[in-house]
Formats: C-alpha cells, structure tokens, sequence
C-alpha cells in the first residue's frame, strides 16, 4: 500500500510489487530459502485454480464480461492471489540475493508449472496427466535444483529456448 503521497509501504503495493515487511528483510538465508518455496507453492497451488476457474462456466455477468472483454485472465478471481505471490516470491528472492545467499531460480520453477498440464481443478500438484487406452498414465515433470546457477548461455539462446518451450506447449493443446 502507498499513502497519498505515492510513498511504498511494506507489502503489496498497487501497482502489483511487493515491498518486504520488516520481519521479512531481517530472515536470515535459511528462512528467506523456506519462504520462497512456500511462495512457489502457493503459486501453484493458485495456477491449479485459475486454471479450474478457466475452465469452469462463468457463474455471474461481471465474469462473463470479463473473461469476453478481459484478456486471457479477465473475470478470473484466481489470478489476483498467483499475481500477489509472483510479487511476494520475486521479492523475497531478490532479498536473498542482495544477502548473497544461494537464490532460487524462479523463472525455470514458475515456468515448471505454468507449462505443467492439469487434467483436473482438483490437481495442485501441477503434475502431468495422460488418459490412455488402458488407465492413467502419470508424469510429472522433475524439480529444478533450488540453487540458481547463472546461466552459461547468452540471452538469445534463453529466448530461442523460452520460444521453443511455448512451440511445445502450444502444439500439445
């Protein structure tokens, strides 16, 4: 929140960041590390439920509206809390770097589960699911290393990479 003044407060702010509260910027690594995954969590665990809400029929006139006029997101309930901790995850990773602590790659993890498959509104795993002919067929995709290592490639190469990864993604709707 921010006063009349446009001053940042602690917290999440109105043009969707997130300033650290005070008990946040004095955790040392070890708690920084444990926040950021709960984040991470959260965040999946709210993907799993805009997509339930993306799939589910629109219940109210405002939503249809939204989901018509809105954009990909718009009427979705959902998205407001998967932005609110994007920010707070962001942020707390950023504190872990300022720290000089081992900070999470979040953009390989986010990406994780964004590009994940749910079958069902009721997976907050952001695990894969098949049906095959003879049952179920399980995959999930494996967890990136909670360590960042920078990478060694150039950012051309993380584009073509990021584009290749939305080419799949894409083809397999």
């Amino acid at each position: 929140m921010s006063d009349f003044a446009g001053v940042p407060h602690a917290g999440h702010q109105p043009n969707g960041g997130y300033v650290l509260l005070a008990s946040e910027q004095g955790l040392d690594c070890r708690r920084l590390s444990a926040e950021v995954e709960q984040g991470l969590n959260d965040m999946r665990a709210s993907k799993a439920r805009v997509d339930a809400e993306r799939a589910a029929t629109p219940t109210t006139m405002a939503s249809v509206y939204g989901r018509m006029f809105g954009g990909e997101n718009g009427g979705l309930k959902s998205v407001a809390a998967y932005k609110a901790s994007d920010a707070r995850v962001r942020a707390l990773n950023a504190q872990l770097q300022s720290k000089g602590c081992h900070y999470v790659d979040v953009d390989a993890r986010i990406m994780a589960f964004n590009l994940a498959p749910l079958s069902s509104p009721n997976s907050a795993t952001g695990l894969a699911h098949e049906e095959k002919a003879g049952g179920v067929v399980t995959a999930s995709i494996p967890s990136t290393p909670k360590v960042y290592y920078p990478p060694s490639s150039s950012s051309a190469d993380m584009q073509a990479e990021l584009e290749q990864l939305n080419q799949i993604r894409s083809t397999s709707r």
